[in-house]
């Protein structure tokens, strides 16, 4: 369904399939999907301080689509590309974060046979999908990139890239080092070796950094020394005790 120009601003959680409308869908297994969903959305959004609220609810006629206005829709959307990519590998989700996503995915199992869910946030959208009906286990390889750093961060590190190499930006695990420098390069470019899961899109939906680098310049001196002083600074915020910070200490 296209969303109405009227809804461009909302967060839709939809659901579609064939005879799908207002006066047909089972508005228990609607509402529980649309709360388990917003509960997770506002519980990331709460960990990675992005303050937006959610009010009204209307349904779109065409399918079956409940809609929200969001007092920030750009805000409502990086955490709903968040809520996305723990959705599809719930194993990477935080601490605290297993009861929201297994109440969405029970929401999800509740849907008639036939019936698909999704959401969107503007001109963005996403597949709602149990996590135990992929097709298959993503294929697993390890690659470099040049990519941009979108973002860096959070209780369980992670940073979110675009490469001019992939369709869609993707989000990997990186250690709180690696975190810490990326978040130095935020918008700027660098070239990343990372352990990397395809969906059966060929999208990146998961993965871990390896390795950061500066990448190629003209002026491969100059990049190295800018390298190398942000990297001090970032090791300088873990605190003198690496070897803590690392989880090397013997036990």
């Amino acid at each position: 369904m296209s969303v109405p120009l009227e809804f461009r601003e909302h967060l839709l959680v939809e659901i579609d399939g064939e005879h799908v409308g207002p006066t047909t869908i089972d508005s228990r297994v609607a509402l529980a999907l649309a709360s388990a969903y917003v509960d997770l959305l506002m519980k990331v959004a709460d960990e990675e301080g992005l303050e937006f609220s959610l009010t009204g609810l209307q349904i779109i006629d065409k399918c079956a689509a409940v809609a929200m206005k969001s007092s920030n829709y750009l805000l409502a959307r990086s955490a709903a590309q968040d809520v996305a990519a723990m959705l599809h590998d719930p194993t990477n989700a935080p601490a605290g974060f297993g009861a929201y996503v297994e109440r969405v995915d029970h929401a999800l199992k509740e849907l008639p046979e036939g019936q698909q869910a999704k959401v969107s946030v503007g001109d963005w959208q996403a597949p709602l999908k149990r996590y135990n009906e992929r097709r298959k286990v993503p294929s697993e390889s390890t690659t470099s990139l040049r990519v941009e750093v979108l973002k860096a961060g959070g209780a369980k590190p992670a940073a979110r890239f675009n490469s001019a190499s992939e369709d869609k930006p993707f989000t990997l695990s990186v250690s709180k080092e690696w975190a810490i420098l990326l978040g130095k390069y935020l918008y700027g470019e660098v070239q990343i070796t990372a352990r990397i899961r395809r969906d059966e899109d060929g999208n990146i939906e998961s993965g871990n950094v390896q390795e950061v680098a500066p990448v190629e310049s003209d002026d491969p001196e100059t990049a190295w020394r800018e390298w190398f002083e942000n990297q001090r600074a970032a090791w300088r915020e873990v605190g003198d005790d690496i070897e803590t910070e690392l989880g090397r200490h013997d036990h």
